[in-house]
């Protein structure tokens, strides 16, 4: 059906299919910087980059984190990472020095990438302390960063910087070789989630995800998304990015919080996919009516979090399909899907039918002290909600006894949602529920 999960299959093969297939087609658009980048461009610059960290003496494994907001190098980097078999950490950059300083030191990487911000604190001073740091890049206008250890990343990742060393590794095809050594379990992000755990995803756990996102969006390679959330958002970061740049599609990046610049954005470029936050589509539509633009390119919108049934009918007719689902970090996002010409009216609750075949989920009751799953409940009592799928992330960094209370040693991920599942129009639907006590509901329409 695709090309994401074939045996061992990993992130960037599926996006090298679309530089050989579509090499002239613009994978990138920057829209504040007024940039764009074909994928014979990207594919290029991501070589460059994997040759240079290969040559800085970064190996599969090793912590790559990027305190950035979403760019084209933050792109290059996660690709490049992806080639070399390094795990991408995205931090958050709105983030205080102090709180990314602690997450650094948890997560021990090998490069740093930021871009140097007023207000969040002296992460520049800091950086000096973290004597596991091999490598620190920074990405700014000017190189005039005053107390700042780091050095520019133009100047550190360009092929004549590697010289000879660009060569030899070429022709020796030592990066071919390390590629070919990579497994579809290999770790690839780490991010952390609300609680300040860092969960670890796997090609495949991404892989697995994108390809959901591609079938239940209907995404082709004409289509394009725009990417507006936060630079750590696995929303953004795998049905943003991740599922334009392996579906062969293109992403419109555009800056979080700035809905004018999303608005005209959609309309320049031709819009098809969008992903929001609820608060996200109402700050877009409020500014639509101040400056109305055309909507008619959108055919896809995936909406974050809980919404009334006034907001769905909204969404409608914002576009013909759209969609939510449990939104957790531990899935890589997205794990049910509403249809909006079949949504259901239920008050105070997400919905969504099955996620087969790229998992299933069940309502059960709750892991016992051996983390061993409960068993499973029938139609119409409430439970907790679990998920298996290839999806599921593989474990927080350091921290088995947090993984321990959410992964059963049966390989099903409790969600910590409350749920239950009714049939309606022949499929089984999920309702997320508040109410704790089981219950029963009609199962039959």
């Amino acid at each position: 059906m695709n090309k994401f999960l074939k045996p061992n299959s990993l992130l960037y093969d599926s996006f090298f299919i679309w530089t050989k297939e579509s090499p002239g087609k613009i994978a990138l658009i920057d829209y504040a910087k007024g940039q764009q980048l074909m994928y014979r461009q990207l594919k290029q610059e991501v070589e460059v980059v994997s040759l240079r960290l290969l040559e800085m003496g970064i190996r599969p494994g090793d912590r790559i984190a990027c305190v950035c907001t979403f760019s084209k190098e933050y792109v290059v980097l996660m690709l490049a990472s992806f080639r070399l078999g390094a795990i991408f950490c995205p931090l958050d950059s709105r983030a205080h020095a102090s709180v990314l300083a602690d997450q650094l030191r948890r997560i021990r990487p090998a490069v740093l990438i930021y871009t140097p911000q007023k207000g969040r604190g002296t992460l520049g001073e800091i950086i000096y302390q973290l004597s596991f740091i091999r490598y620190v890049v920074h990405i700014a206008v000017n190189d005039d960063l005053s107390g700042a250890t780091s050095m520019p990343f133009s100047s550190v990742f360009r092929a004549s910087k590697i010289g000879m060393a660009y060569l030899r590794q070429r022709f020796q095809g030592k990066l071919r070789k390390i590629h070919r050594e990579l497994h579809k379990w290999n770790p690839a992000l780490l991010i952390f989630n609300e609680r300040d755990e860092g969960v670890l995803l796997s090609h495949e756990n991404l892989l697995n995800q994108v390809a959901f996102t591609r079938e239940t969006s209907d995404f082709q390679p004409e289509n394009r998304t725009l990417v507006n959330l936060a630079e750590n958002d696995v929303t953004a970061i795998v049905h943003g990015l991740l599922t334009a740049l392996l579906s062969g599609g293109t992403a419109v990046m555009c800056t979080p919080a700035q809905p004018e610049q999303s608005l005209h954005a959609i309309a320049h470029h031709f819009v098809t996919h969008t992903l929001m936050e609820v608060e996200g589509y109402e700050r877009l539509w409020k500014a639509a009516e101040k400056h109305p633009v055309s909507f008619e390119s959108v055919r896809f919108a995936l909406f974050l979090g809980k919404a009334d049934w006034a907001f769905m009918m909204k969404l409608k007719q914002f576009a013909p399909r759209g969609g939510t689902g449990l939104c957790m970090l531990e899935t890589t996002g997205l794990c049910t899907f509403i249809p909006l010409q079949t949504a259901i009216k239920y008050p105070s609750c997400l919905l969504g039918n099955a996620i087969a075949p790229y998992g299933s989920m069940s309502i059960r009751h709750a892991m016992d002290a051996h983390s061993h799953a409960g068993e499973e409940l029938p139609l119409g009592f409430v439970g907790e909600v679990c998920l298996e799928s290839a999806s599921i992330f593989l474990g927080y960094v350091d921290n088995e006894t947090a993984t321990s209370k959410v992964l059963s040693k049966e390989g099903l991920f409790y969600t910590g949602l409350k749920g239950l599942f009714i049939m309606k129009e022949g499929q089984k639907w999920l309702l997320e529920s508040e109410t704790s006590p089981a219950r029963v509901v009609s199962t039959t329409h």
